[in-house]
């Protein structure tokens, strides 16, 4: 079947360009926007009116609806994010107008298109921003249009906000986008006059005076937009009384100049009869209780994130539907901050939201930043941080803030250009100072044991069958990798270690061979697929030192998996239970027992009992680090207490400890931030001690 054949002129003869699109919609669709072909008369019709013409006199709609669809999305995929200048035809910036202005305006269905443009709001302003010339010629006022027609749930809100505010990126006339979009999202309220759409207006109307105020807009042109604006709304909800009342008495904290804007389409009445209250106002209790909230976050009090998230939802109920986010995205981050050291997960959730409504906030950016570092994820990390110092150079968080994720990377000597610009730029500022200082004291201080040198790196991804086995030499690269800068030789390194496990003989390596794989596997952040193998081995097997440490270091990668627990005693004794049993017959492996209690208890929540548990541990792996760091012989073999040497020496400068026991309150909360922060290269020395311990004498 053609696609949607039209019933044709009285002639009988198809038009040409409908006689192209049957035969291939998509080069169809394309010959139209780049005016590359000639087909008569609807040379002179934009792309839209043809298509609004083509779906009109076509007695299969719905197929018509679908190929179109398809052929839209063929469109627009390859070319979103590109600015390649066609061969021929029009300017791409042209194109981009006909093809998002037919998706927005052609009564038929582009869910297809629609669904994958909305997949790509986050990168819309950067480019199709810079396409447009004016309002005539604006592709991303229609990109907007669009969105706000196909919304499916309320997840746009805070772009419909930032376009009413006019936010950075953000044009005189999108503000009535941002109109359309609040009108349209799913589940409003119909039939009645719309609280949250006049608010709108009046963000809106406030926005274009601040514009003019500043000398960006002309007065003339700001009154012109906000009275369009209020024109439109006034017409889609015919209450005039209501929108008077509402304009002049519920509105009165607006400036008196944008609000006499309007007095001609909304003239202040006569007699006011009664105040119109806004829907919902807000809460000057919600600051001071926000503060609290993240103090007691930042202790670990058990009931602070249930509290926490009662005045999120407050809030953001409030948010929502007022559009005012100030006080909305100050408790996110604030919060988010506070969680860093407990549960990075949830910091990370709380900084991407406040990112969505203030992207412009360097506060949100410098938050999101600390939460990613928190949770191990230094590539997310970095990205932000690179980003925050381009989007605020002035901002010393954020420039402080890429000198840490540097000296997590491993990327020392740019770590240090990081600190000292910031030095430079800010020089009374101590931050930078301090990170400085610590990263030195950090270079200062190589590891007992060398890892392999950086001249054999390359040689790491060929690593045969038989090295990979040798668990002493397991250790020496896991070593290495544990402070590797390079990711992308890590991942290569150990997936093919896999690829060589999995086409060996299962029997033939033995103990050997299941060390390795378990090994990898946790690295690999697998710890479920590491229980599941652990569980497939004789009992026998698994009752020896190496597997029992081993499966510690599982249970505490699937511990982690599932943040949120009600801490027990039991669950931290289901992680370091077996480790203190393989210590008993491997010292070595004993001063990382309060480390391994440590980890375990980030994810956990409760109260004093959780509390004791992390200023105990804080303070046996304070004295254990300091005993091992100057441990003599005492009968232990050379290799065994070299080993353990290098291992605290490396964990006590991870965590900046200097090996003192400490009573102070405040020390299990930072070092359990530092462990949080430290988590990727922490579990590769657990798994090289390991490796090592096994094989040592």
């Amino acid at each position: 079947m053609t696609p949607g054949r039209p019933t044709g002129p009285p002639s009988g003869g198809l038009p040409r360009w409908v006689q192209d699109f049957q035969s291939s919609p998509g080069q169809a669709l394309t010959d139209l926007v780049a005016r590359t072909k000639y087909w008569g008369p609807i040379a002179m019709l934009d792309a839209y009116e043809v298509l609004e013409a083509f779906a009109a006199m076509s007695d299969e709609p719905d197929v018509v609806a679908t190929t179109l669809d398809k052929a839209a999305l063929e469109w627009v995929k390859p070319r979103w994010g590109s600015l390649a200048i066609e061969d021929r035809g029009a300017p791409i910036g042209t194109q981009w107008l006909e093809v998002l202005r037919s998706l927005a305006v052609v009564p038929v269905r582009f869910d297809e298109t629609a669904n994958y443009l909305r997949t790509r709001v986050q990168s819309a302003v950067d480019f199709l921003g810079p396409l447009g010339t004016g309002p005539a010629t604006d592709p991303l006022d229609w990109y907007w249009a669009l969105l706000a027609r196909y919304q499916k749930d309320d997840q746009l809100v805070e772009h419909w906000w930032a376009l009413c505010k006019l936010n950075p990126g953000s044009q005189p006339w999108h503000g009535m986008r941002g109109l359309e979009g609040l009108r349209w999202i799913p589940g409003s309220e119909r039939g009645g006059f719309r609280v949250t759409v006049a608010e709108g207006l009046a963000s809106y109307t406030a926005a274009l005076f601040a514009l003019s105020s500043r000398g960006k807009l002309r007065g003339e042109d700001a009154r012109r937009y906000a009275n369009m604006a209020a024109k439109a709304l006034t017409r889609a909800y015919p209450f005039p009384d209501r929108w008077r009342e509402w304009w002049w008495t519920a509105n009165a904290s607006v400036d008196p100049t944008p609000r006499s804007w309007l007095s001609a389409v909304l003239p202040e009445p006569r007699r006011q009869r009664s105040v119109l209250p806004r829907r919902l106002t807000f809460d000057y209790e919600w600051p001071p209780r926000a503060k609290r909230l993240a103090a007691a976050v930042r202790q670990g009090d058990p009931g602070a994130r249930r509290e926490a998230e009662e005045l999120l939802r407050d809030q953001r109920e409030y948010t929502v539907a007022t559009g005012d986010a100030y006080g909305f995205v100050r408790t996110l981050c604030n919060i988010g901050s506070a969680a860093v050291g407990s549960d990075a997960r949830w910091a990370i959730e709380l900084a991407r939201e406040a990112a969505q409504w203030e992207p412009w906030n360097a506060y949100t950016w410098t938050t999101a930043t600390e939460a990613y570092l928190a949770a191990g994820e230094i590539a997310s990390a970095a990205s932000l941080a690179v980003d925050a110092v381009e989007l605020f150079p002035d901002d010393p968080v954020a420039r402080n803030g890429l000198g840490d994720v540097l000296k997590a990377a491993g990327r020392f000597e740019d770590a240090e250009a990081a600190y000292l610009q910031a030095i430079e730029l800010f020089p009374d500022d101590p931050v930078a100072r301090n990170g400085l200082t610590a990263l030195q004291r950090h270079r200062a201080s190589p590891p007992l044991i060398e890892s392999l040198a950086p001249a054999q790196a390359a040689t790491l991804p060929a690593a045969g069958l038989e090295d990979l086995l040798e668990p002493q030499k397991l250790a020496q690269a896991l070593r290495y990798l544990a402070g590797s800068v390079l990711p992308n030789l890590r991942s290569r390194y150990l997936e093919r270690a896999l690829e060589e496990l999995d086409r060996a003989d299962v029997a033939s390596g033995g103990l050997r061979q299941v060390v390795t794989r378990v090994a990898i596997l946790l690295d690999s952040q697998q710890p479920l697929a590491a229980l599941r193998y652990l569980d497939t081995l004789p009992e026998s097997t698994r009752g020896g030192p190496a597997l029992l440490a081993l499966s510690s270091l599982a249970a505490l990668a699937e511990l982690r998996l599932r943040s949120g627990l009600r801490f027990t005693p039991e669950q931290v004794d289901a992680v370091t239970g077996p480790w203190e049993r393989a210590s008993r017959s491997t010292e070595v492996l004993e001063p990382a027992t309060p480390l391994l209690q440590l980890s375990a208890s980030l994810g956990l929540v409760d109260g004093q009992a959780l509390q004791d548990l992390r200023s105990a541990s804080a303070r046996e792996l304070s004295e254990r680090l300091r005993v091992w760091r100057t441990r003599e012989g005492d009968g232990m073999t050379g290799e065994r207490l070299e080993l353990g040497r290098w291992w605290a020496q490396v964990v006590s400068r991870s965590l900046d400890l200097n090996g003192e026991a400490t009573d102070q309150e405040e020390s299990s909360s930072t070092i359990l931030g530092a462990i949080a922060q430290n988590d990727p290269l922490l579990r590769r020395m657990n798994l090289a001690l390991v490796s090592a311990a096994t094989a040592a004498g």
